[in-house]
């Protein structure tokens, strides 16, 4: 009898998975629509419609180092997706950021802590999703 053959072919695999069910999860709570592409060629993981128009989400899950998420995105098709969706796995946040405001080439960093020396020039600082959506629905102000 031949051994059954696991259906996520690694732990990174299904921690991706994780994270784009629960950005869709913060999304369908903050009120929008959210729709995953058949194809799993498609350079976007999500479209996320908020009733004017539709936005197609790269989804990047990790966990805070030193006080900062590290995104990387020298994979996203920067002509093919809207915003980069960055799940916190270690505190279930989602932060959104536009590929348009992206100028790093490998990884952005999102800091979600302090810094130890307590800079804040240059720092890349986002409100979680359900936190700057709470009350709203309508185009989002990501």
């Amino acid at each position: 009898m031949k051994e059954p053959t696991s259906v996520v072919k690694s732990a990174t695999d299904a921690l991706g998975g994780i994270g784009e069910i629960a950005v869709a999860s913060h999304f369908a709570r903050a009120g929008y629509f959210v729709s995953k592409p058949l194809a799993e060629q498609a350079p976007y993981d999500l479209i996320v419609d908020d009733g004017k128009a539709l936005h197609r989400i790269q989804v990047k899950t990790t966990k805070p180092k030193r006080g900062a998420l590290c995104v990387p995105i020298s994979r996203v098709n920067r002509k093919h997706v809207d915003y980069v969706a960055c799940y916190d796995a270690e505190n279930d946040e989602t932060y959104v950021v536009s590929v348009a405001d992206i100028k790093a080439k490998t990884y952005h960093y999102i800091r979600v802590g302090t810094a130890k020396n307590n800079q804040s020039k240059g720092v890349n600082r986002l409100v979680p999703l359900l936190k700057a959506l709470a009350g709203k629905r309508g185009p989002p102000s990501w």
